[in-house]
C-alpha cells in the first residue's frame, strides 16, 4: 500500500513539474502596425483622426499636422492577447498603450498608419527579468492589432467610407 501511494505521489509530482505556470499566457496573432489608405483629402483625414481620438477620450501627447503625426498619452486598458489564470479562467492582463498615428498624402489618397506601443506591468519573478531596483516594471508586448483596427473602422465611419 505504501509503495502504491509513493508511486501515485511521484506521478503527481512529475505532472506538476511539466506544468507551464509562466504568465502571461499569449493568445492570438501579433501585429506591429495597421494601415489603410482613404480616398479623402489630407485635411479631412487629419480632422477625422483627431475626432476619433476625441470620441475615445484619448489624451494627445503630441500632434504635428505639418509632419502628419499624432501620439497619444498612455492609455490604460485590457490586453487582447495576454491572459492570466489556468484552465477556463482567462483574465486579461492590464496594459497601457501609446498609439502613434502617421497621416500622409499619397497619389491615391491619404494613408493612415497606426502603431501601438503596448506594455504590461509585472513583477520580476513572473516577468523573468533581473531585479534592478524595483520589483515591478512595465514590459513591452506586441499588440494584437485589434485596437488599431477599431480606430480605423471609426475613422472610416467619420469619413463616410463604406465597406
Amino acid at each position: 500500500m505504501r509503495f502504491l501511494t509513493s508511486v501515485i505521489v511521484a506521478v503527481g509530482l512529475l505532472g506538476c513539474a511539466s506544468k507551464d505556470f509562466a504568465e502571461p499566457k499569449e493568445e492570438g496573432d501579433t501585429a506591429r502596425s495597421v494601415k489603410r489608405t482613404f480616398s479623402s483629402s489630407y485635411t479631412d483625414v487629419w480632422n477625422g483622426v483627431l475626432k476619433v481620438l476625441e470620441n475615445k477620450n484619448y489624451a494627445i501627447a503630441e500632434s504635428r499636422k505639418d509632419k502628419g503625426y499624432v501620439v497619444t498619452d498612455w492609455i490604460q486598458g485590457k490586453s487582447d492577447r495576454l491572459f492570466s489564470g489556468y484552465g477556463d479562467s482567462r483574465i486579461p492582463y492590464g496594459v497601457r498603450s501609446k498609439i502613434a498615428l502617421d497621416v500622409q498624402p499619397t497619389k491615391s489618397g491619404t494613408r493612415v498608419v497606426i502603431t501601438n506601443k503596448e506594455q504590461y506591468y509585472t513583477d520580476a519573478v513572473t516577468g523573468g527579468f533581473d531585479f534592478q531596483g524595483s520589483l515591478y516594471q512595465w514590459l513591452d508586448t506586441p499588440s494584437s492589432g485589434a485596437k488599431e483596427e477599431v480606430l480605423l473602422q471609426e475613422l472610416s465611419g467619420i469619413l463616410g467610407v463604406k465597406k
